[in-house]
């Protein structure tokens, strides 16, 4: 029996988060460390802008 279309999407996207987070993880500390500066740049300049910035992390929001 097969999967429900949404499960593999579901699938789908964790084996890429992964295969990303892999990849980060592959870094050294300096280079892992500059992405997430970078990432953060992203983050504040989505923030202060109506033009959403693809980062690849979530955002939430602040309480």
């Amino acid at each position: 029996m097969s999967k429900p279309a949404h499960h593999q999407q579901s699938d789908t996207e964790l084996a890429s988060f992964e295969r990303q987070l892999e990849a980060v993880l592959a870094l050294d500390p300096v280079e892992r460390l500059s992405r997430l500066e970078q990432t953060a740049e992203d983050l504040r300049a989505s923030m202060n802008s109506d033009t959403p910035v693809a980062t690849g992390a979530e955002v939430t929001e602040r309480e």
